[in-house]
């Protein structure tokens, strides 16, 4: 006999994501809410863009290190 199935857990609201609160001073339809694909923290500063054949989106901070890291 199969042991019982068990439901998946369920997220709760404390363990989803936190997006940064929309402000009215920062409503600029230039810099969009983007996901950095080396820290997959979610940035709202403007995407920088890596690579020639698989582009990443990259937030400053990684972008810096990046870049100090290729100089090396």
């Amino acid at each position: 006999m199969p042991p019982p199935s068990t439901p998946p857990p369920q997220a709760t609201p404390s363990s989803s994501p936190q997006l940064p609160e929309p402000s009215s001073t920062n409503n600029n339809s230039n810099n969009p809410l983007f996901t950095c694909t080396f820290c997959w923290h979610v940035s709202s500063g403007p995407p920088r863009v890596l690579g020639r054949r698989s582009a990443r989106l990259a937030c400053d901070r990684c972008y810096t290190a990046l870049l100090d890291l290729a100089v090396c």
